[in-house]
């Protein structure tokens, strides 16, 4: 599911507490029948940004599109011509998204190392927060924040995502115990994402700027037809 906002812009989260990665909603390895896949889309931002099926700030999702590609690396074992993904959009409305006033959790960095509005979010009410990473019940998700903190998301114009290097700057006590982090070849977007971001971004954008005005369900409109 690619989620953007009724002022143009796309949601991703990190890809754990402290790592700037930039991760949508979506992936696995198994193959799933077009049901699971219906389900699954929806149930995934979730799992992955914590945003309810009864959101109020969900306005509208698009029909599903299917997309064949070129297997990406981490898939490749799975798929030997070709990978089929469903892909939907999903939006959101600005106006009831809400940065959270509190200090991030950046690791062992001293800053995001990726651009983008970095930040905790409120979206209908509810806080963002990703299960799959911080865990599904409250006594793992409590664990998993003492030991090292919230996975932070991002907000930024969808029409400037760019596929760049990460901006290191570790924290001076870090350094001071000799250990560095492997940081060669990480890239802003994890590939899969940022690859469906760009096929499909002229495509989202004109969606959003389709949108008429009614929140989901749309009122369906009943026609007379004579006795």
């Amino acid at each position: 599911m690619i989620v953007v906002t009724t002022d143009g812009c796309v949601l991703s989260r990190g890809r754990r507490a402290g790592e700037f990665t930039k991760h949508g909603c979506g992936g696995g390895h198994n193959g799933k029948t077009l049901i699971q896949c219906h389900l699954s889309c929806r149930e995934g931002v979730s799992d992955e940004f914590g945003i309810g099926f009864r959101n109020s700030a969900v306005l509208d999702i698009s029909a599903p599109v299917l997309m064949v590609a070129k297997p990406p690396t981490q898939t490749s074992a799975y798929h030997s011509n070709y990978s089929l993904t469903w892909v939907q959009f999903m939006l959101l409305d600005a106006k009831q998204i809400v940065r959270i006033d509190e200090d991030l959790y950046t690791g062992v960095y001293t800053k995001p190392t990726t651009e983008g509005g970095w930040g905790q979010f409120l979206v209908g009410g509810e806080r963002l927060k990703c299960e799959e990473i911080e865990g599904r019940t409250e006594a793992k998700r409590a664990e998993y924040l003492r030991k090292y903190g919230p996975v932070c998301f991002c907000l930024e114009p969808l029409e400037e995502i760019c596929q760049r290097g990460h901006q290191w700057e570790l924290l001076p006590n870090f350094l001071e115990i000799g250990r560095r982090p492997n940081i060669e070849g990480f890239s802003e977007w994890r590939a899969m994402d940022y690859a469906t971001l760009k096929f499909f971004q002229e495509e989202v954008e004109a969606w959003v700027g389709s949108y008429f005005g009614n929140h989901l369900p749309k009122l369906v409109q009943k026609e007379s037809f004579p006795n």
